[in-house]
């Protein structure tokens, strides 16, 4: 076996060598007596570039600062526009929703809406959302914080935000539409932090509700950062456009450890966002930051020189000359500065002094070169010869490879790196071998389970099908050989094909768009079907392509939609009927109410549900012991299928005494259990008193019958004694003791035949009319 070598030993050694010869030579040659010259001379040269730079330094800072002041002017008019223009969006979306949702109620209508709004984000960042208030500055909806829906503006007043129900009651006041600008919570901050942010809201009058969007100043400012970053990094300036302008957010103009963040630098992109201290000093120990805040702070500018690295391959600093000024409107730095050794005349001034010495320069310099050229000829020499053998063993072994799984043997090698990469070699291709065969395995498992799915899986790239599994071509109707050459949206329904086909472009493209939705398409025998469509971007063949899976939905489309239309026809069903129907839980909460139960009861509104039964069916004092809860007790007992409790004296929501009669049956759920009742009531308040007007005049007409017999009898009897007084006042044995006796006895008779009489006006039920008749034909039937 060959004797092993390193040839990590062997180049370092031959390079160690070359190291030392060009550095000796070059340096012995190139840095002797030119070294303390060439600094004196540059730094005086330095000194005079920076006088003919200031008048460019200026001009490059005040260009700068018009552009910062434009787009600060610029980006909130914007900004302010976009808003508008996203609260006017919200509005048409929640108008499209009311007319058409207009069949359903006013409560279902507003929850669609906030759904529809609190689940849309927009800016580059998310941070874009909608919110809603009432016209009392309540929230109805904030998606970036739910738990202050139901707060008032109010509640959020604080030492940040003292006027901010003040603003919101001058827009409403006013033309219901305006901006405002407070400190609020921003997505993705930690809790209880806050940025200064600008909003827009504006009524919607179907609710009186207020939309309203916003946008955060300090993620316009980092739009305003980038800008001016990239304005910076574009127009650059001087000699090989080395020269730059950098920006510094100024936070104290007296100085410190933290007097401002580096805002934008073209040379320094790692400190943007930085702070940074007035205690740095320069390469030469100079605290150069300190000397222009004192400028900026007596004058507003100045000039300071100062020694700091350039832009490029030379980590060395370099003499700079910076024009610094303050923008007050933005509290910025704005800064260009100049390196002095850029200016051509460093060349003029050194090409006069080494005119002498150039040519023994140039001497000496080839015969260094030609010796260093030689010793390295050599050097590469032996070495390509060595590492020649060990790449012919590589390449045998590679050109055997390429046709089977071969491994190299690594004692062919001499050299101990390539044994080391033969071994690694190996170990690639054992790696390989399996690789190929999980992917063999994974192809064949795919294949069965796409040829098996009842699941249409498909991929599709640069407008056609590239892929389709039995299970496409049994939901489509097409053969695979006719799939394959079709467009995707072309099975599309025509109704959405113009937004599926949009969207199968954006989706290839790379651009975020739903990975799942519902369609419909026709087949190729003209059949509509519902699919549940999923899909997502791959890489197929190295280029985008687009992997979906498609599953039929039509019977279950059906069904849904049969199912919708049967609701419809129930709730029209219950708001046709004349009795009451309420429906509860099973804790006699009420969950429904049809619009006769709402007449019956006085809850006209939706605020009876989720009332309880005994709220909405509040009893008088007049039922006892009875309590409509009573009326979902037999719903316990699983043989009860209804109950009926009669008379039920109630006061509705308004007040007024009303009798109901009730019914109940159990709603049973899907394990035969009772989940709810429902309850059928109706109003038999003027029923009952009728009932009551009949039984009262049944009893006087007993009355009057019973007393007009008494009356009769009784008259019969007064007439008898009337008669016999009547005989004895006429035949008196002794007058004078008699007759007093019998006037007396006639005025009673008197008074008591006037009670008969009233006896019998009762039971007639009024007073007897008087006519005069003959007296024969009664005395003839007497």
């Amino acid at each position: 076996m060959k004797k092993t070598r390193s040839i990590t030993r062997l180049i370092t050694i031959f390079m160690v060598l070359l190291i030392f010869l060009a550095v000796t030579s070059l340096g012995y040659l190139l840095i002797s007596e030119k070294y303390s010259r060439f600094h004196q001379e540059l730094t005086s040269f330095q000194e005079e570039f920076t006088a003919r730079q200031k008048t460019e330094l200026q001009s490059q800072v005040n260009q700068t600062i018009e552009y910062i002041d434009h787009r600060l002017s610029q980006i909130e008019s914007l900004a302010r526009k976009k808003l508008k223009q996203r609260v006017e969006e919200s509005l048409q979306i929640a108008t499209a929703i009311c007319q058409k949702y207009q069949p359903h109620s006013d409560t279902e209508i507003k929850q669609l809406i906030k759904t529809t709004l609190g689940a849309i984000r927009f800016d580059n960042d998310g941070t874009g959302y909608y919110y809603i208030m009432n016209d009392k500055g309540v929230f109805q909806l904030n998606p970036n914080l739910p738990e202050i829906e139901g707060l008032s503006l109010s509640d959020l007043n604080n030492r940040d935000n003292p006027h901010l129900l003040d603003r919101f009651q001058e827009i409403t006041s006013g033309s219901g539409a305006g901006f405002n600008t407070y400190q609020f919570h921003k997505p993705g901050q930690p809790r209880g932090s806050k940025s200064k942010k600008i909003t827009f809201i504006k009524r919607f009058e179907p609710y009186n509700w207020y939309f309203g969007t916003g946008t955060y100043l300090d993620s316009l400012e980092e739009t305003i950062q980038k800008q001016i970053n990239n304005y910076l990094n574009i127009h650059r300036f001087g000699s090989n456009n080395q020269n730059y302008v950098f920006v510094i957010k100024l936070l104290e103009i007296n100085g410190g450890n933290d007097f401002g963040i580096m805002y934008a630098n073209a040379n320094r992109p790692d400190l943007i966002g930085k702070h940074i201290s007035d205690n740095t000093p320069d390469a030469t120990g100079k605290l150069y930051r300190r000397e222009f805040l004192k400028g900026l702070r007596e004058h507003g500018q100045c000039f300071v020189s100062y020694w700091y690295k350039k832009i490029g391959d030379n980590p060395q600093p370099q003499l700079k000359t910076s024009f610094f000024k303050l923008y007050k409107k933005a509290n910025l730095i704005v800064a260009a500065g100049a390196y002095h050794p850029d200016m051509d005349a460093v060349i003029s001034v050194y090409q006069s002094k080494l005119e002498k010495n150039i040519s023994r320069d140039v001497r000496n310099i080839i015969l260094i070169l030609f010796l260093t050229f030689f010793s390295l000829l050599l050097i590469i020499r032996f070495m390509s010869k060595k590492i020649r053998q060990e790449f012919q063993v590589f390449t045998n072994f590679f050109t055997q490879a390429a046709r089977q799984d071969r491994k190299i043997d690594p004692y062919e090698l001499s050299l101990k790196e390539f044994q080391n990469l033969a071994t690694t070699v190996n170990q690639m291709i054992s790696q390989r071998q399996q690789v190929e065969q999980s992917l063999r395995d994974s192809e064949g498992k795919f294949k069965t389970l796409a040829n098996t799915s009842p699941t249409a899986i498909f991929i599709h790239q640069h407008e056609t099908f590239v892929y389709a599994n039995p299970a496409g071509c049994r939901i489509s109707g097409y053969p695979l050989n006719e799939l394959l050459q079709m467009k995707f949206w072309e099975l599309v329904h025509p109704d959405i094909r113009e937004q599926v086909k949009l969207a199968g472009q954006r989706r290839e493209s790379g651009q975020k768009i739903p990975a799942r939705y519902e369609m419909k398409i026709l087949t190729k025998h003209g059949e509509l079907k519902w699919l549940d469509f999923s899909a997502a971007t791959i890489e197929f063949k190295g280029k985008p392509a687009i992997m979906g899976s498609v599953i039929d939905i039509t019977d279950s489309k059906q069904t849904e939609q049969a199912l919708l239309a049967e609701k419809e026809r129930l709730a029209v069903t219950l708001s046709s009927i004349g009795d009451g129907v309420m429906a509860t839980d099973i804790s006699g909460k009420i969950t429904l109410m049809n619009h006769a139960a709402k007449q019956i009861t006085g809850w006209i509104s939706d605020s009876a549900l989720d009332q309880n039964l005994e709220v909405v069916l509040s009893v008088t004092s007049k039922n006892e012991n009875e309590s409509p809860i009573d009326l979902l007790h037999p719903l316990e007992d699983t043989n009860q299928h209804n109950y009926r409790q009669e008379q039920i004296s109630i006061l509705s929501r308004d007040g007024k005494e009303k009798i109901i009669a009730a019914s109940t049956a159990p709603i049973g759920g899907q394990d035969s259990k009772t989940i709810g009742s429902i309850i059928v009531i109706r109003d038999i308040t003027e029923k009952v008193h009728l009932r009551k007007e009949m039984e009262t005049n049944q009893k006087l007409e007993s009355i009057g019958l019973l007393a007009g017999g008494i009356a009769h009898d009784f008259n019969n009897l007064l007439t008898a004694v009337y008669g016999n007084i009547s005989l004895a006042k006429m035949f008196p044995d002794n007058q004078e003791k008699v007759s007093h006796y019998l006037e007396k006895t006639e005025q009673s008779l008197s008074q008591a035949q006037g009670l008969t009489q009233q006896l019998l006006t009762f039971a007639r039920g009024g007073s007897p009319v008087k006519q005069l008749v003959a007296i024969g034909p009664l005395l003839h039937e007497v």
